[in-house]
This record gives C-alpha cells, sequence and structure tokens, in this order.
C-alpha cells in the first residue's frame, strides 16, 4: 500500500513538474530604442580600394547621417581618414540612365554615407574601424585581424545518377576540402 501511494506521489509530482513552467518575455519594442550608428564594411586585403558604409538605424527605418568621420587605424596606428563620397560620385553612372528629375530626385534620396579606403591591407595586420556621426553624438567601432589566405584548397567532382520524378537523372556533386588557419 506505501508503495502505490509513494508510485501516485511520484507520477503527480512528475505531472505537475511537466506542467510548470519558467517564462521569461523579452519586450520588443524597435520604436522605443535610440537610434544606433551602423557600419557595415567588406574589406579584402590586397586591394587598394574598399568601401565602407555608414547608416544611422531608427526603428524599423533608416534614418539620415548629415555628417560623419571615419578612421582607420592599422597595428594601433592612425593609416587613413577619408573623406564621405558624394552621392554624385556614388550614383554618377546613373545619371545617363535617368532623366534629370529622376536623377536629382535619387540624390537627394541617399541618407546614408559611404567611405572609400585606399590603404593596402596585409595578412595578419590588425586593423580597427571608428565612425563618429552628427558630431560625435552617435560612435561605433569594429577591430579584426587580417586573416592568412588558404593554404590548400581541393575540389573534386564526380557525376552521380539520382532518382527523380521516376527516372534517373545526371547530377553533378562536389566535395571541397579547404584547409583553414
Amino acid at each position: 500500500m506505501k508503495t502505490r501511494i509513494k508510485l501516485h506521489l511520484i507520477i503527480y509530482i512528475a505531472f505537475v513538474g511537466l506542467f510548470m513552467a519558467c517564462e521569461n518575455e523579452i519586450p520588443y519594442n524597435p520604436g522605443q530604442q535610440n537610434p544606433q550608428l551602423i557600419m557595415n564594411a567588406l574589406l579584402n586585403a590586397g586591394q587598394t580600394e574598399n568601401l565602407v558604409y555608414l547608416h544611422l538605424s531608427e526603428g524599423n527605418s533608416i534614418g539620415r547621417i548629415n555628417e560623419a568621420t571615419l578612421s582607420l587605424y592599422v597595428n594601433d596606428k592612425q593609416a587613413e581618414s577619408p573623406q564621405a563620397i558624394s552621392p554624385e560620385e556614388y550614383y554618377g553612372n546613373m545619371q545617363n540612365q535617368l532623366d534629370k528629375g529622376q536623377y536629382e530626385a535619387l540624390l537627394k534620396s541617399m541618407r546614408f554615407k559611404i567611405f572609400r579606403l585606399t590603404a593596402r591591407l596585409q595578412p595578419g595586420d590588425n586593423i580597427r574601424l571608428e565612425a563618429t556621426a552628427e558630431g560625435g553624438k552617435y560612435h561605433v567601432s569594429s577591430q579584426v585581424t587580417v586573416p592568412r589566405p588558404l593554404q590548400s584548397l581541393q575540389v573534386d567532382t564526380c557525376t552521380a545518377l539520382i532518382r527523380q520524378w521516376g527516372s534517373m537523372r545526371a547530377h553533378r556533386q562536389y566535395r571541397i576540402t579547404l584547409e583553414d588557419l
């Protein structure tokens, strides 16, 4: 009888334990957040021209940046302080494709800043990008070490027959092996 009561008690505790849950709701209200400066850069080692984009997030939309500065530090030494690219320089190739009114509207609609970096980055360099906007009201920085190139890359291919819609069809399969540091 005691084992039967213990068994019922264990089942009851397990049943209650399964249905009791800890709930932690994280509030997400994008309209209530302060604007943030966003930096987007894809830097390629060995190239003489890399672009850095600065955006200002305002909840669910992108705000306009009127003035911004960018500094590039390579191995803790300031290597470059580029000037922002003008909208005319960025959209210059579109001038012949659009009429004058559309082209001017396109230039006025540019809400972000673009910077051209001309410093040549080498593998192993420790780089840091620092940006400020609107007179120092917004600040963002990023630091990374330029990776070394791949030591080896091997690509093997083969053709495999795979059943598809009731018949066998030839498909190419790839096996890519790389050695990354």
